[in-house]
C-alpha cells in the first residue's frame, strides 16, 4: 500500500506499508520533497519496495485514484504480470461524492452555506453570538475529503430550529451584522422553509453513499467481499431512494458506477469475492466476475495449474462435499472467521482453487 502525504512545510513523503493476513505492518517513508512525482519516478521508488519484499510476496497494489500511481503501477504489470494495481476504496467513494457535488442541486447548496459559514466565521463577535445561540460549533469541510462538505451541510440542517429562531429575534435583526449584504443573504435562507428543504433534499440523495464511505474508511480494512456486497447494498438504497424518478436515480447509479469501474475491472476485488464463501452462500457472482477470475488464474499460475482450478470451482460452487456441510455454511457466515482461515480447514478437496484463494488472500 502506498500513499503521498504533504505537511504544512511542504515535505512531501512517500510511506509503504505491507497489509497480510489481516495485519498491517509499517514499511519505509521516502523524503520526496522537491521530487515531481510522475509515474517514472513513483514506478522507479514502487518497484524499489516489490524488490525488497519480494515480487512472489506480492499480489497487488493499492493507492490513490490519481493518474500518475495508475500509470506507474499498470507499467509495473507488464513487468510482473501477476501484480495488479487497486485504488484505495475510501478515495474512490470520496471521488463520487466529489462528482456528485458538482451537480447545480449540490454546488449552488454547498455554494451558499459555505458563504455563510465563513460570514459567521469571520467576525468574532457574531461567531459567539451563533455558538450561543445553536449551543456549538458548525462541523467544517476538508478541500480534499468531499464527503466532509456533507457533514458540514448535516451539522447546519441539525441546528434548523435554533437558526431559524435566531434570525427572527430581536438580538440579530438589531445587531449590526443584521444589514449587512451577508446579513440579508443569511436571513432570506435561514428564514425560508423551502431552503431548509432543499438542504434536506441535498442531504439525503447522498445519505446511501456517506454510509459507503464510512464502511470503506473504518480502522478495520474490509475484505473485498464486504466490499461488493456493501456496494450492491448501496446501489439498492439509492433505487429505493429515488424511485420512479428513473432519470436521476440513473444519473447518481452512473456516477457511483463509473468510479467503482476502476476498483473492479482488472483488479483482484471482483475474483476475490467470487471466492470468498460468505459471498458464495449469500450472492451469486456475475458473468463479469466469473471471467475476471479466469483471467486471475492466467495471471497466477500455469496453464493446466489454472484449468484444474477452474474445474474445481464448480465442486466450489455446487457445494459438493465438506463445501455443503454445515459446519461449513456457519463459518462462512461468521465474520470472525477469515475467508482464508475458511479455505485452509474446507478447501483439501480442491487443491489447486485452494491454493489460488490463498494466494489471493481474499482481501483478508
Amino acid at each position: 500500500m502506498c500513499d503521498s502525504w504533504t505537511g504544512p512545510t511542504r515535505m512531501s513523503v512517500i510511506n509503504f506499508l505491507i497489509y497480510c493476513n489481516g495485519v498491517m505492518w509499517f514499511h519505509k517513508s521516502i523524503d520526496a520533497s522537491g521530487r515531481t512525482q510522475d509515474s517514472t519516478y513513483l514506478l522507479r521508488e514502487i518497484r524499489k519496495v516489490v524488490d525488497e519484499i519480494g515480487p512472489e510476496n506480492v499480489v497487488h497494489i493499492v493507492t490513490d485514484n490519481g493518474s500518475n500511481y495508475k500509470k506507474a503501477c499498470k507499467a509495473l504489470g507488464e513487468v510482473y504480470e501477476h501484480i495488479l494495481w487497486t485504488p484505495c476504496l475510501a478515495h474512490t467513494v470520496n471521488l463520487m461524492l466529489k462528482d456528485i457535488a458538482r451537480r447545480p442541486e449540490h454546488s449552488g447548496t454547498i455554494k451558499q452555506c459555505k458563504r455563510i459559514s465563513n460570514w459567521l466565521h469571520n467576525h468574532g463577535q457574531l461567531n459567539t453570538m451563533m455558538r450561543n445561540t445553536i449551543g456549538g460549533e458548525l462541523v467544517k469541510w476538508n478541500a480534499t475529503r468531499f464527503g466532509t462538505n456533507y457533514m458540514f451541510l448535516e451539522s447546519i440542517y441539525r441546528k434548523r430550529d435554533r437558526f431559524m429562531q435566531w434570525m427572527a429575534s430581536t438580538e440579530f435583526l438589531q445587531s449590526k451584522w443584521a444589514d449587512t449584504e451577508d446579513g440579508r443573504f443569511t436571513h432570506s435562507r435561514f428564514s425560508n422553509l423551502e431552503w431548509w428543504d432543499g438542504l434536506k433534499y441535498v442531504i439525503d440523495t447522498v445519505q446511501a453513499i456517506y454510509k459507503f464511505l464510512r464502511f470503506a474508511d473504518q480502522d478495520k480494512r474490509p475484505n473485498m467481499c464486504e466490499v461488493v456486497m456493501s456496494y450492491q447494498n448501496t446501489r439498492q438504497e439509492l433505487q429505493s431512494f429515488f424511485g420512479n424518478n428513473v432519470s436521476t436515480r440513473d444519473e447518481y447509479l452512473k456516477v457511483m458506477d463509473d468510479r467503482m469501474r476502476d476498483l473492479f475491472i482488472g483488479t483482484y476485488v471482483g475474483p476475490a469475492a467470487v471466492l470468498n464463501p460468505r459471498y458464495s452462500y449469500t450472492m451469486e457472482p456475475t458473468q463479469e466476475m466469473f471471467r475476471g477470475l479466469k483471467d486471475t488464474f492466467e495471471r497466477m499460475t500455469d496453464v493446466q495449474s489454472a484449468v484444474q482450478a477452474l474445474q474445481e470451482l464448480e465442486v466450489f460452487r455446487q457445494k459438493v462435499g465438506e463445501f455443503g456441510s454445515e459446519m461449513a455454511m456457519r463459518m462462512a457466515m461468521d465474520p470472525k472467521t477469515s475467508p482464508s482461515s475458511w479455505w485452509m480447514m474446507f478447501g483439501s478437496s480442491t487443491p489447486k482453487l485452494q491454493y489460488l484463494a490463498m494466494r489471493l488472500r481474499l482481501g483478508t
